[in-house]
């Protein structure tokens, strides 16, 4: 009966508690709403993994030692299962899921799309010159940076490091 108090002492312990049971798969979205990761960036914000994880590691506090580090090991397993439902089955595919691993799916991502970055920048050199082809890169980019729900600063960072 103490957690339940210490849990539910601000409306904001109430709402992280329940976003924990939907990452760890204690209880389901409305309607049987399949849980991915731009669902729960939906209805908690994008910053929801940094703010369960913040919200975890005071509220493990009040728990047995045992208790709070399975419950962390649990939290960051489905985490990582969530950060897979980024991708489509295709791009897990291209990306090597099944070659190398879950683990390495961002990795393998960011590799691929510096590579697809580099070729598109070099068919717009051959085609509109120098000054066209990085303006008509930018503008590509970020059109499907908004396409793809990314912030503005992943997006300046992708430019950054794509036209390097």
């Amino acid at each position: 009966m103490r957690r339940a108090t210490i849990l539910l002492s601000t409306p904001s312990d109430a709402k992280f508690l329940t976003l924990y049971n939907i990452v760890v798969g204690k209880q389901s979205l409305k309607d049987q709403v399949p849980v991915k990761d731009a669902s729960l960036s939906l209805i908690f914000g994008s910053n929801y993994i940094n703010d369960v994880r913040s919200w975890y590691s005071t509220y493990s506090k009040s728990l047995p030692p045992a208790e709070a580090s399975e419950g962390a090991k649990i939290l960051e397993r489905n985490l990582k299962r969530l950060q897979l439902t980024k991708y489509t089955r295709e791009e897990l595919t291209t990306f090597g899921l099944l070659e190398q691993g879950p683990g390495k799916v961002e990795d393998r991502a960011k590799d691929f799309l510096s590579r697809a970055a580099k070729s598109r920048l070099e068919e717009l050199r051959v085609a509109l010159g120098q000054e066209g082809a990085v303006g008509k890169f930018k503008e590509e980019v970020i059109r499907e940076g908004k396409l793809a729900n990314w912030p503005e600063q992943k997006v300046s960072a992708f430019l950054k490091e794509s036209l390097a």
